[in-house]
């Protein structure tokens, strides 16, 4: 099992890649404090997302120092998975292909059915998985 330190902002709530092994990638990030949030969804596919903007450092309405960071525009993320509910803040994706660098950045939505900026985008490799080699090889 792998541990990555990957770490950017989801809005105003934290966004963490926890641990990724073969084929999974487990995120996480802090619960959100708008009272207005219903849920987050993750966005991700196998390109990055085009930047579109920019923001400068600023204190949320948590009161948490939220550091600079930038958008990104959804038209390269080809899966998206709504997590409902503020307290959901985890979320394990499985099928990933080994080999293949998948690109994810998530937003807030809330009941009405209004979505926040992207986050910032984090990125994780999945490793090739190597077939185990031959044991207890002998001559006859």
């Amino acid at each position: 099992m792998k541990t990555l330190v990957l770490t950017t902002l989801l809005t105003s709530v934290l966004f963490v890649i926890l641990t990724a092994w073969g084929a999974n990638v487990t995120l996480a990030w802090n619960k959100s404090c708008d009272p207005i949030v219903a849920g987050y969804n993750v966005y991700y596919g196998g390109a990055s997302a085009t930047n579109i903007q920019s923001h400068g450092a600023y204190t949320d309405t948590c009161g948490n120092l939220v550091p600079a960071y930038t958008n990104y525009f959804s038209g390269l993320y080809t899966n998206k998975v709504a997590v409902a509910g503020i307290n959901n803040t985890s979320l394990t994706i499985s099928n990933l292909k080994s080999g293949v660098t998948y690109c994810f950045a998530a937003t807030t939505y809330s009941s009405a059915g209004a979505e926040s900026a992207f986050s910032s985008e984090v990125s994780y490799t999945v490793p090739i998985t190597k077939p185990h080699a031959p044991s207890n090889l002998q001559t006859k």
